[in-house]
């Protein structure tokens, strides 16, 4: 793979007219809503229109499919998405076999997504022993397609309120945390959670926090902890278990 970075549209259509350069994906990333037009799109793609669009938005672009006039025809992906899957989803763009590379141009944001959710799922860390990971949240029944999802896998799923995962944890290799919202109570909770998790075992575990329109500053706890990824809500399970997959490497590392 050949990356070529940019510092606006405007360099890449000089550079792609100068030097006859046809890019198999363009990838934006978007600190604003309407950071970039319709008519740049549209420039573009005259001059390269196979090349497949990708947008990457940051925490302030959050509503704007909702209350702006996104890009037609990308593929969007949040902040908090690209930390998490941008090395592993860039190695399955490289597989022209992969789902998303026989949808038209012009496909919709729900074309989209649904062929990611045909993405092959990554493998899991196997060992002789169940993998034990801990699923906490304010509605446990909530979280059962969570469970179900690691049902064609070896392993051993805890389900528990973080009530109960305080008062009683055990020591497991992962957890997943459905944040209700980032406020400064349920923050500290998150923080007391792993700090429990150190308690009952040296290395802790690898985490992975599941919030509704996750913003930089409210995780900025994070820092202190390596073995925590962020991700969005609704989470794609292909996003989860790359996410799971990277906590755990984390969590490993710190045997080494």
């Amino acid at each position: 793979m050949v990356v070529y970075i940019f510092p606006t549209l405007r360099k890449v259509v000089t550079t792609i007219r100068s030097r006859q350069l046809f890019p198999d994906w363009l990838v934006l990333f978007q600190d604003r809503p309407g950071q970039f037009s319709q008519d740049e799109r549209y420039a573009l793609h005259r001059l390269t229109p196979l090349t497949r669009w990708l947008v990457v938005s940051g925490p302030w672009c959050e509503s704007e499919p909702r209350t702006g006039t996104p890009l037609p025809g990308v593929l969007r992906l949040s902040w908090s998405q690209w930390r998490v899957v941008a090395n592993d989803f860039l190695r399955l763009l490289q597989d022209k076999t992969n789902p998303l590379s026989g949808l038209p141009i012009t496909a919709s944001e729900e074309e989209f997504q649904s062929a990611r959710s045909q993405f092959p799922f990554p493998a899991l860390p196997q060992g002789q022993e169940p993998l034990d990971i801990a699923v906490i949240g304010e509605f446990p029944e909530e979280l059962m397609w969570i469970k179900r999802l690691f049902e064609q896998w070896s392993v051993a799923v805890w389900i528990a309120t973080p009530e109960e995962a305080l008062a009683h944890w055990r020591p497991v290799k992962a957890a997943i945390y459905d944040v209700r919202g980032a406020n400064t109570d349920e923050l500290r909770r998150i923080e007391q959670l792993i700090i429990r998790s150190y308690r009952a075992s040296p290395r802790g575990c690898g985490w992975v926090l599941l919030a509704g329109f996750p913003i930089c500053e409210d995780f900025e706890f994070t820092k202190y902890w390596s073995q925590i990824c962020i991700l969005p809500k609704p989470t794609q399970h292909w996003d989860l278990l790359v996410g799971l997959r990277h906590a755990l490497a984390d969590w490993a590392n710190t045997i080494a």
